[in-house]
């Protein structure tokens, strides 16, 4: 990590240089007080390695400031890359040291921490603020129609298909014969149809390998409560791949107008890289994100500071090591909470 030296007549203001060059996510490392002004010393993350160091530095930092050199309360705003490394031991409580264990940067994990806060209702008040802000999306049916129609896309290999084969399953409990699996493919990688025997019961698997197919496929399945579509998987961040599927995408609005757009992508993959991610697939018109692999990661860091980097809140959840998808379910951020709590009452969770 590269530090750099900042100066101020006051601590606010050296604390406003920092934030000015290095932005709300920088690390303060040191302050002195000197004849007549202050050096803060600050760095950016730039490595994964940093969370390591930020880990041994919350527990050595020299001094916890409240206060300017001249007395007068320094702006909560500039204090918020302070709230990670200031003081010995100033992530005091067990929440903020379940907080320190996820994969979250600097700067979220210092606003997460202050939502937290302390006390019984600590996790309680962070569920509130999500359900607030990032309330998980639910797909509407078509108002005219009464049907349900749902695409997910994303990349190849991220758990989609499972998550489709999930939550069809689980929609032909309550409306056997009346749900629709459809999986596309392009021409030049085309999907097999499914022998019936594999398809989850009461679910009608079809398959189409070219747009022009979907038009027939949705004259066939009129009186149906939902269309599941799992779209062929792409590099999201090639233009070409995202052109093809734009094509698939326009025949499917087509045939059901009030479909909506979900971007798959899986909670093992660090926050950064889900971030690319779903920026990539909202230019295809996403609106959501389907988490997948829930039952391979161990914690929810990712899904957390995803959700607080992007404007796309989560859809459904899903965990799939088997294949089948069974774990498929709507998204609500009282499991992340009960997630959190599972840690903080856990021996790893506690321990400094």
């Amino acid at each position: 990590m590269t530090t750099r030296t900042f100066a101020g007549p006051t601590m606010q203001d050296a604390f406003r240089r920092v934030r000015a060059t290095l932005g709300a996510g920088a690390v303060i490392l040191d302050v002195r007080h000197l004849a007549g002004r202050v050096e803060v010393t600050a760095g950016r993350e730039r490595q994964r390695g940093l969370r390591r160091f930020l880990e041994a530095g919350a527990r050595t930092a020299k001094v916890e400031i409240v206060h300017d050199s001249e007395g007068d309360d320094v702006d909560p705003d500039d204090l918020m890359p302070l709230r990670l490394l200031a003081g010995p031991g100033r992530l005091p409580s067990r929440y903020a040291r379940v907080l320190s264990g996820l994969e979250l940067p600097p700067d979220l994990a210092a606003r997460v921490s202050s939502i937290v806060g302390d006390g019984a209702d600590a996790w309680r008040r962070l569920e509130d603020h999500l359900e607030r802000h990032h309330r998980p999306v639910e797909p509407l049916p078509d108002p005219e129609t009464g049907s349900l129609a749902v695409a997910f896309g994303g990349g190849r290999g991220v758990g989609r298909t499972s998550l489709v084969r999930g939550l069809a399953a689980r929609a032909a409990i309550q409306q056997p014969g009346r749900v629709v699996w459809l999986e596309a493919g392009f021409p030049a990688r085309p999907v097999t149809p499914m022998p019936g025997l594999l398809a989850p019961l009461g679910v009608d698997h079809r398959v189409a390998n070219h747009p022009h197919e979907i038009d027939l496929i949705a004259g066939e399945h009129q009186d149906v409560s939902a269309v599941l579509i799992d779209l062929p998987g792409i590099d999201v961040h090639r233009k070409g791949e995202r052109k093809a599927l734009g094509r698939y995408l326009r025949s499917i609005k087509k045939a059901w107008p009030s479909v909506s757009l979900h971007a798959v992508v899986p909670a093992t993959w660090s926050a950064r890289e889900a971030e690319r991610s779903l920026a990539a697939q909202e230019s295809l018109g996403a609106t959501a994100a389907a988490w997948t692999w829930l039952d391979r990661v161990g914690d929810p860091g990712t899904i957390l500071a995803t959700t607080l980097r992007t404007s796309m809140a989560p859809s459904f959840f899903a965990g799939s090591t088997d294949g089948e998808g069974e774990g498929a379910r709507s998204a609500g951020w009282d499991e992340v909470i009960t997630w959190l709590t599972a840690r903080t009452n856990s021996k790893e969770g506690l321990k400094r």
